[in-house]
């Protein structure tokens, strides 16, 4: 079971991810890659599907972290 707290601090990470994505998007379509399509899909992407595995792994270690200080 997810705790309120668990759930605010990933909340304010994803909302962090969601600035990265963006200003990482804005830069590539601002440069001379953004103007070849493909290459930008692409890397669009890779960049959703790098930030969802960090956004798991980030969850995974508060539950971690959460579990822990329980038994204390």
């Amino acid at each position: 079971m997810i705790n309120s707290t668990e759930r605010s601090d990933i909340l304010v990470f994803n909302c962090y991810l969601c600035h990265v994505r963006y200003l990482l998007t804005c830069y590539v379509y601002s440069t001379k890659i953004g103007e070849i399509s493909d290459i930008s899909k692409c890397f669009e992407n890779f960049v959703s599907q790098a930030l969802g595995v960090l956004t798991r792994i980030y969850a995974a270690e508060l539950r971690k972290l959460y579990k822990s200080r329980r038994f204390y």
